[in-house]
């Protein structure tokens, strides 16, 4: 007898098929019947709520004021350090700042003197010009 290719793959599927189902039926069943919470577990393993009565007295908001206003004042006191150096950090760059533009201001001065009188080269710049390879012009 010639069995079909296909009735033997459908044959061989269904039984992985019912044998994956059985095995995952009795891992089901064992968890439920090993895994039952009976309530005492759980209660044994939680700790005896601590009494808190008393704690929290006006001594304890005292000093968590005190502490939080230290803590606030050493921030600020650190913020106005940062705040001064980053003025005078500004005040000498606006200074730096104004020096060269008063020595630009003197150069175009000299450069426009020069022009008037017929020397293009500012004072202190007599050489002539080269090329590269230190030929004159």
């Amino acid at each position: 007898m010639g069995l079909n290719i296909n009735v033997t793959t459908r044959r061989k599927q269904l039984a992985v098929l019912i044998s994956v189902l059985a095995i995952a039926g009795a891992a089901t069943a064992g968890i439920m019947v090993f895994g039952r919470d009976d309530g005492q577990t759980r209660a044994k393993a939680l700790p005896a709520t601590p009494n808190m009565v008393g704690v929290v007295t006006a001594t304890f908001d005292d000093k968590l004021q005190t502490s939080a206003m230290q803590q606030q004042q050493a921030a600020t006191s650190a913020l106005e350090q940062k705040v001064q150096q980053l003025a005078e950090q500004i005040k000498q760059n606006h200074d730096d700042f104004t020096h060269k533009l008063q020595e630009k201001d003197q150069q175009i001065a000299q450069l426009q003197q020069g022009k008037n009188t017929g020397n293009a080269a500012p004072e202190g710049n007599s050489q002539t010009s080269t090329t590269p390879g230190n030929t004159p012009l």
